[in-house]
């Protein structure tokens, strides 16, 4: 079952800084616990696994016919078809980037798991108009906390991205986040099960903020901005800042905090996770997934390699996970915050 038959919401978070500094009222809480438990239930319920249907396709006239105003553009390469109502972004380099994240991600697991074949290629609406994104992946969003800034799953196999969402350093970081989403679903998890939400956004993070320098080379383990021209000036705008704040701000929380913060975000369900503290889950979230890659312990890399297998056969959980990792619970946030300072940044 992928993550598309399951119906998984699975974003690139969007909690935009002056939204979420902003208090909530009664009924906005309200509306973003209706619309949790909705994601929740879906990500409960399996749907048995069928070859596309017509709403597949009905979902992709829509966003087509939202994205095809006077500035869309279109470019389809072997891994990737594009349209753009954005008349700044180069599809070349946007194509290019998806294949360096389609390489990045053979390179991780390519010894850690078995990879499922994709022969079909990845579909990106990149919408520059926040109006008609937000038509096609829900005006629900419009109501609630939650404001996305790319999609995947949920309607149908393709991405969905809002331009102007980030700063424009911080587009590229986006588009890898969601094309690692769907090489999760389809790759990694295909005839599988759901992997946890920790996971499944702890991944994309990882992926997401692996920097990719001016030559379009991928640097594993390595944090950093995506050092690709995506607009048609040339201009590289890669910026690490938003990596570097969430990261330091997760290592002084993990050092002054007296209640657990990883354990918690391991167990959280998805209605947990993507609520009001869904800001830190997925820094949480990152972290926990880079110590794993990256921390330097072969055992604990196998270990986790071991937990993946365990949770396509429907066979994982937070135990299953401590267990396979050799990590109590109790002493899993002192590690992160060791990890925390060794993490390269640049």
């Amino acid at each position: 079952m992928t993550l598309r038959g399951m119906g998984v919401l699975v974003l690139a978070l969007g909690l935009l800084g002056p939204l979420a500094a902003q208090e909530p009222d009664d009924e906005q809480l309200e509306e973003q616990r209706r619309q949790d438990e909705l994601y929740h239930q879906r990500y409960a319920t399996p749907a048995p696994e069928a070859a596309p249907v017509a709403g597949d396709q009905a979902a992709v006239e829509r966003a087509l016919a939202l994205i095809r105003d006077s500035n869309h553009r279109a470019l389809r390469t072997e891994s990737v078809v594009l349209d753009t109502d954005d008349p700044r972004i180069d599809l070349r380099a946007v194509a290019r980037l998806v294949e360096v994240t389609r390489r990045l991600f053979e390179t991780v697991f390519r010894e850690r798991s078995e990879l499922a074949p994709d022969h079909e290629p990845a579909r990106l609406f990149l919408f520059w108009s926040y109006a008609d994104y937000n038509q096609l992946v829900g005006g629900s969003f419009g109501r609630s906390l939650l404001r996305p800034k790319g999609h995947y799953g949920t309607m149908f196999d393709a991405i969905a991205l809002h331009t102007d969402s980030d700063a424009p350093g911080g587009l590229g970081d986006t588009i890898v986040h969601e094309v690692a989403h769907r090489l999760i679903d389809r790759r990694l998890y295909a005839g599988g099960g759901v992997p946890p939400p920790w996971l499944a956004e702890g991944l994309a993070e990882y992926f997401g903020r692996t920097r990719v320098d001016e030559h379009e080379a991928f640097e594993p383990g390595v944090v950093g901005a995506k050092a690709v021209p995506l607009f048609t000036d040339g201009k590289a705008r890669g910026d690490t800042a938003d990596s570097k704040g969430r990261l330091r701000s997760l290592e002084r929380a993990l050092r002054t905090r007296e209640t657990a913060i990883a354990g918690p975000v391991i167990r959280a369900d998805p209605a947990a996770f993507y609520g009001e503290s869904a800001l830190a889950h997925y820094a949480t979230a990152w972290l926990i997934v880079h110590w794993l890659l990256d921390g330097g312990d072969p055992a604990r890399a196998a270990g986790f390699a071991e937990y993946l297998t365990l949770d396509r056969r429907g066979e994982g959980g937070a135990e299953a996970f401590f267990r396979a990792i050799g990590v109590a619970e109790a002493d899993l946030d002192a590690a992160l915050l060791e990890h925390a300072g060794h993490v390269r940044v640049r």
